[in-house]
């Protein structure tokens, strides 16, 4: 899965440690870490944002057979 902004990027040190009172990057990373995934956030001030996430195929062969039954 992948998903590309424009924008400005995120500051090194907030994407290193997130910021005070928000756990949407720390949350992020603890859910891919869950499912033996690995996520990649690449930043650019002149380029935006690319937040790359991957997992093994069979994580998603079995969340794939759990949304849609074993049809």
């Amino acid at each position: 899965m992948l998903f590309r902004d424009n924008g400005r990027g995120i500051d090194p040190q907030v994407l290193d440690k997130g910021r005070d009172g928000h756990w949407g990057l720390a949350g992020m990373r603890e859910r891919a870490t869950k499912i033996v995934g690995q996520l990649k956030i690449l930043t650019s001030p002149t380029a935006g944002i690319e937040v790359q996430l991957s997992i093994p195929s069979r994580i998603a062969s079995e969340f794939s057979l759990a949304q849609h039954g074993s049809e």
